[in-house]
């Protein structure tokens, strides 16, 4: 006798109010007869981080409030906070726990309430490495069937693409619910599966021919090959997203340096690109034999903050230049311009007058962790040691 095919598992994410995700599981219940619906029921961070591992999640729906800023792939998120209230959890973050879910195919998106604003939450997470996500409509009694439309398509075995055009008829009669979906995928055409557990060999007659040699069977992965799976999974995550930003000519942070500074400069450079940040750095943005005021000038714009970087060789001439040219732009778009003290500046080095009265990081120091500090000082999102 045949057992019943794995069923698609759902896992619901909805942190806040109790009164409040209460009646978003209400609306969402329905789905339930065509998948397994599971709702979290401790929604922190640590919470989410301990169910995903145990595995077997093919679909995360995130029901809730959150905010992303003008500055792309920069996005948090409300979770619960395990003393009570809520806390805010980086999108770049989320998208490292979910990338260590193998089953997991699908993130679905959707506001609390027609109230809160998740716009573009479903872009940044598939720019981080998601490998899809969905925009869903707020819950609300007018979206009530989105989900059961969407889901019993999944289950039937329709296309990401199909599904959400069968969730999206769901809304007929309501242009501003059916506009509000949308879905981004790097796998057109994928259909959700189960992924059940690999099948036992199948049994063998008493008058079979033996097979000709018997494979031992391949050891399980270790948990260092697993953490080394995990580290390369990310570092491909970050290459990706490190290559979008530069072909969009998005950078994250301009390094305004002395050039007698320059290896203590690019050490951060490179750990900011460890952290998936992009810097603008004279050696690797400027092209030799070019005059780089006008290329600067065209990619100044584009460039979410500055960084002043000053060391033992203090401000120099061209530094200067750089700083009194172009922090008129950072100024007037309301960008960071975060003094950076590298290591061996003086105890209290001669800063320019405009920076002086602002918060600087400091690399002679351990607390708090300045490569957080700075990630925390550009993208306005605080890191874990910040």
């Amino acid at each position: 006798m045949s057992s019943a095919p794995p069923r698609l598992r759902v896992l619901l994410l909805l942190p806040g109010p109790r009164s409040e995700s209460d009646a978003a599981f209400a609306t969402l219940a329905s789905a339930s007869t065509a998948i397994d619906l599971e709702r979290l029921a401790d929604c922190t961070e640590s919470g989410l981080r301990d169910r995903l591992a145990r595995g077997d999640v093919h679909v995360l729906h995130f029901v809730g409030r959150g905010k992303v800023r003008a500055a792309a792939n920069h996005a948090v998120v409300e979770l619960d906070a395990s003393g009570g209230g809520t806390r805010t959890v980086n999108a770049r973050h989320l998208a490292g726990l979910f990338a260590q879910q193998p089953s997991l195919q699908l993130v679905v998106v959707q506001p609390s309430s027609p109230s809160e604003q998740l716009a573009d939450l479903d872009t940044v997470l598939f720019e981080l490495g998601v490998p899809a996500a969905l925009a869903a409509p707020a819950v609300s009694t007018r979206a009530a069937g989105f989900a059961s439309r969407l889901y019993g398509a999944l289950a039937g075995g329709a296309t990401l693409e199909r599904a959400c055009a069968a969730a999206r008829e769901a809304l007929v009669g309501e242009p501003a619910l059916s506009g509000a979906v949308r879905l981004a995928t790097a796998r057109p055409g994928h259909v959700l599966t189960a992924r059940p557990a690999a099948a036992s060999p199948p049994a063998v007659a008493a008058n079979a021919a033996p097979a000709a040699v018997s494979q031992p069977a391949a050891a399980p992965p270790s948990a260092v090959d697993s953490e080394h799976a995990q580290r390369e999974r990310r570092l491909q995550e970050i290459q990706r997203v490190l290559a979008a930003k530069r072909a969009a000519g998005q950078f994250d942070v301009f390094l305004c340096h002395n050039h007698l500074d320059k290896p203590a400069v690019k050490d951060i450079a490179q750990a900011l690109k460890a952290r998936g940040l992009l810097p603008w750095l004279d050696q690797w943005e400027l092209p030799p034999g070019q005059p780089w005021q006008p290329l600067l000038e065209r990619q100044i714009g584009n460039i979410r903050a500055a960084a002043v970087c000053v060391g033992r060789a203090g401000v120099g001439p061209w530094q200067e230049q750089e700083l009194y040219g172009f922090l008129s732009e950072f100024v007037s778009r309301r960008a960071p311009v975060i003094p950076v003290l590298l290591p061996g500046a003086p105890v209290k080095p001669e800063l320019p007058i405009f920076l002086r009265l602002m918060t600087y990081v400091d690399f002679g120091l351990s607390d708090p962790e300045p490569m957080a500090q700075l990630e925390w000082g550009i993208t306005g999102v605080r890191p874990e040691g910040a």
